[in-house]
């Protein structure tokens, strides 16, 4: 069996949970009686995963680094600590429905296809998501082989971090404007967005080409995966599940 190390991205805050609980960071936010960080570490006490790191945060008995300026450059730095020459999973430190066998099932997929891509990153079916938790509120995109959501894990070769570093921060910067991401996507690509007529291995071969090294999607059934808390009605929806309160 292949093993990982992972790392938790835990830098990032949200001022509104802090009206829900007593920390604006998802990843110390307790939910039905246990903290966010203590579910991500069940879910990765795998037989696939070595070592944890926590990066952005500290928690006791977990290995941690410092966040760095944003995103991409928390991830540099988590792999810079580790000193890892293998394939490092990246989890966002807001999934607390995350589940050991979301985790395995994403990792023996991306094993189908080792050593052909760099990074490999999981998008979940809608009806997935909605036959598991129907009262989900997530952003979907519609492509030729179906609609589908985000996944917030990422398997990733260390060694595309030092020159993908830039382009990534382009990216993470262009995040929150729709024209400028456009622009820099190519109109085409967009148009092809728009008539549903993009597939997601036209997806591949864009990011792909954007970044300079193979990318590849995994569909993956387990909507936990990518149910993170991007506004209170996520805390709220993870909390009846993992009450029992279906």
């Amino acid at each position: 069996m292949i093993k990982y190390n992972a790392v938790i991205l835990a830098g990032g805050k949200a001022p509104w949970l802090r009206n829900i609980t007593n920390t604006d960071m998802p990843v110390f936010a307790e939910i039905g009686g246990k903290k966010v960080i203590d579910r991500l570490l069940d879910a990765l006490a795998v037989g696939r995963i070595n070592r944890v790191m926590l990066a952005g945060a500290k928690y006791t008995g977990v290995e941690h680094c410092p966040a760095g300026g944003d995103l991409p450059e928390t991830a540099a730095l988590a792999t810079e600590a580790l000193g890892d020459e293998d394939y490092i999973l990246f989890v966002s430190g807001d999934l607390p429905l995350l589940t050991d066998c979301a985790v395995n099932d994403f990792l023996a997929q991306c094993e189908k296809d080792r050593q052909q891509s760099k990074l490999y990153y999981p998008v979940i079916p809608r009806d997935a998501v909605l036959s598991r938790y129907p009262d989900a509120q997530r952003t979907y995109g519609t492509v030729t082989d179906g609609v589908f959501t985000g996944g917030n894990v990422m398997l990733l070769d260390p060694v595309v971090i030092p020159p993908g570093l830039k382009k990534a921060k382009e990216i993470f910067a262009l995040r929150k404007s729709p024209f400028a991401l456009c622009t820099w996507l190519g109109w085409s690509f967009i148009f092809k967005v728009i008539f549903h007529r993009l597939s997601t291995e036209d997806i591949e071969k864009r990011v792909t080409g954007i970044l300079g090294f193979p990318c590849r999607t995994i569909i993956s059934d387990f909507a936990e995966i990518g149910m993170d808390m991007d506004k209170s009605s996520d805390f709220y929806i993870a909390e009846k599940y993992l009450t029992g309160e279906k």
